[in-house]
């Protein structure tokens, strides 16, 4: 029985799988992130905090004020970086708190994601 038991919470596990990830970042965050000397460290810490790696990723830039300037390079080159690194489909978005359609994007970009999984899988 106790093997049994052991099976059980192993299949278990398997189904907790997750297969579409949001993962947020302040817009300051991410620039400073980009510039950092040890970008492979802090990329190897976010994978640790994933059970395991979902089909999909959704990266999004949280930026809180329309009147500043948006650089979207950080957010592309850390797509690029997530998606090399886990070879799994990363979309990226960003996020614009109390605007019209500010979460807009971001759903978009979960719906490419699954889309771009769903027809690997056919």
């Amino acid at each position: 029985k106790l093997q049994q038991a052991e099976r059980v919470e192993e299949e278990e596990e398997e189904e907790v799988r997750p297969h579409l990830v949001f993962m947020l970042w302040q817009a300051t965050v991410l620039k400073q992130l980009m510039r950092w000397d040890h970008l492979d460290e802090a990329l190897w810490d976010v994978r640790n905090l994933l059970p395991c790696l979902p089909d999909v990723l959704v990266l999004v830039m949280i930026h809180p004020d329309p009147q500043e300037q948006l650089d979207q390079g950080a957010l592309r080159r850390m797509q690029c970086l997530l998606d090399g690194a886990w070879q799994l489909v990363v979309e990226a978005a960003v996020y614009s708190p109390g605007q019209p359609d500010g979460i807009l994007e971001a759903k978009r970009a979960a719906c490419r994601a699954l889309r771009e999984v769903l027809n690997c899988h056919e």
